[in-house]
């Protein structure tokens, strides 16, 4: 351990700690290996820097004998050799480290770089399929929404014509019933026994009935008609006055009750002009 009250210092030489100190004969050492004469002429020479390796190694010596240290110069000069190459060894270690460093830190920054690079173009191929996949769903809503209104359009045209079906006429089967022949009327007044008895022979015999004529519908007088399903104006000139051609005096007679002559309610009760 270097006592520094006496002048001693430490230093590491071959890997070992030496102490080293100029006593009077260290130094008087020097005056004779440096050839300085006395103290202040070596002063003198260590200020005006012309100091050689070889003078390094001559005062390194001084001072390690100094220090207890029994060593020539030639060892203390391939120590100070082998500590030397060492010591480049050392700084070429240093230097392949600092440059394999500097190698793994821009393969480190290269790599963070691509794989920026590979994040950025994942989220953008992301982002146009979600785009894609939202211009399709636009795309599937609005054909919905274009189904959804022509469903409802013929929806409303089949509502349409279920009503004009129902306004002109009622289909086969329905609950409707159709137009019956009219039974013949009974006789006014029918005759009693005493007159029975005192007609003639041919009087007893029946009267012939004529056949009862078809209509359309049931009517209330002579002079109306009630229709009757799938009847329109034609059917009913025709069955009244035996022709077709008279439906436009049965509209005219009847204009507060038909709007329109090709629709007819089942159940109105028509004037016949």
């Amino acid at each position: 351990m270097a006592n520094a009250q006496r002048g001693e210092i430490a230093a590491i030489i071959d890997g070992e700690e030496k102490v080293l100190c100029l006593t009077l004969g260290a130094l008087a050492e020097l005056e004779a290996r440096l050839g300085g004469g006395d103290l202040m002429g070596l002063g003198e020479r260590f200020a005006s820097g012309r100091v050689s390796a070889r003078d390094l190694i001559v005062i390194l010596g001084a001072g390690l004998r100094g220090g207890g240290n029994a060593v020539s110069d030639d060892d203390l000069a391939r120590k100070l050799a082998a500590t030397e190459n060492k010591l480049a060894t050392a700084l070429r270690s240093y230097s392949l480290l600092q440059a394999e460093n500097q190698r793994l830190e821009s393969a480190a920054r290269d790599h963070a770089q691509a794989a920026q690079s590979a994040d950025n173009q994942a989220v953008a191929d992301a982002q146009a399929l979600a785009a894609k996949a939202t211009a399709q769903l636009a795309g599937v809503r609005d054909a919905l929404r274009q189904t959804q209104a022509q469903a409802a359009a013929l929806a409303a045209e089949n509502a349409q014509l279920r009503t004009r079906l129902a306004l002109v006429g009622t289909p086969p089967g329905s609950m409707l019933a159709a137009p019956s022949r009219q039974s013949p009327l009974p006789p006014a007044n029918p005759p009693s026994p005493d007159d029975s008895a005192s007609a003639p022979a041919a009087a007893t015999a029946p009267a012939a009935t004529e056949p009862p004529t078809e209509s359309a519908g049931p009517a209330t007088t002579p002079h109306t008609y009630v229709v009757a399903a799938g009847d329109n104006l034609q059917k009913i000139s025709q069955r009244v006055y035996g022709t077709p051609d008279r439906w436009q005096e049965i509209f005219e007679a009847n204009r507060e009750l038909i709007k329109n002559p090709n629709l007819l309610f089942v159940g109105l009760t028509l004037r016949l002009p």
